[in-house]
């Protein structure tokens, strides 16, 4: 499957140095266009595709000053919505917050521009209270997937040698399939499902054949790992589904569920 995705930033040179702002999906610049109709940095000089905007620093101001006006005036809010320019089986989201938040920022950082103090105040209001809320919400949800996952039996390493060198080779499998993609990693990891399993089940699998001395492997411990180090990028559907084939491939599957595939299946592809 070839995937083509571009983005767009806008673009400036100071001191000799190429600036860029943070990435844009093609849905981001939309809702902005459609926010914003009439701002002059539409009209600005582009580059690329048409997807690099490279405005002079007053067309930059007065997208700048309509964010800080608009974000004072109204309710902006995360909810998610389709963005980027792409094809391919997957979906790449954003939200209209983040991409004020990220504006804002970006030109206040490198083009030193500044809010008026009514505006600060206003804006770091509501940047706090949805700061809460979204801390709030991620504590639900951790507390919600730690205590499924630990209500899973732990995984065990099998002691059958035929088995042990299968699951081997099962590994390298996915090691394999990670490895033929040309994406970075962490753009696989967002817009890539088959990549997110492979990686997942890469991690659950090398941990069980990591086990000594019939320890097995807590899954509530993983995943509490796994939410760190993937963050957004982590579903737990996604995980527990990997977690339930790998726990059929070692002959324990969990209870309740059932998988077609034989664990000892050469052609088994899950």
């Amino acid at each position: 499957m070839i995937v083509m995705m571009i983005f767009h930033v806008f673009e400036f040179e100071r001191k000799g140095k190429v600036i860029e702002s943070p990435a844009l999906g093609t849905g981001d610049i939309e809702r902005l266009k459609k926010v914003f109709p009439d701002n002059p940095i539409w009209k600005c000089r582009t580059g690329g595709v048409g997807n690099i905007y490279i405005p002079t620093e007053a067309e930059a101001k007065a997208l700048y000053d309509a964010l800080v006006q608009y974000y004072c005036a109204n309710d902006l809010n995360d909810a998610q919505y389709p963005t980027g320019n792409a094809t391919g089986s997957f979906l790449v989201v954003s939200n209209l917050l983040s991409v004020f938040d990220d504006l804002i920022a970006f030109f206040e950082k490198e083009l030193g521009f500044k809010k008026p103090e009514e505006a600060e105040r206003v804006i770091s209001a509501k940047q706090k209270v949805c700061s809460e809320r979204k801390a709030a919400e991620l504590q639900e949800f951790r507390t919600k997937v730690l205590d499924g996952f630990g209500a899973l039996p732990d995984l065990k390493k099998p002691t059958d040698e035929i088995l042990l060198a299968w699951l081997k080779g099962k590994l390298a499998q996915y090691e394999e399939r990670v490895a033929q993609t040309y994406q970075h990693p962490k753009l696989a990891m967002t817009v890539d499902p088959r990549y997110r399993d492979a990686t997942f089940k890469i991690e659950i699998l090398s941990a069980v054949l990591a086990l000594k001395d019939d320890k097995g492997l807590n899954l509530k411990d993983l995943v509490t790992k796994a939410l760190e180090k993937y963050g957004d990028d982590f579903d737990p559907s996604e995980y527990f589904t990997a977690c339930g084939i790998i726990a059929h491939y070692l002959g324990t599957p969990f209870p309740g569920t059932k998988i077609t595939k034989e664990p000892l299946h050469a052609e088994a592809v899950a």
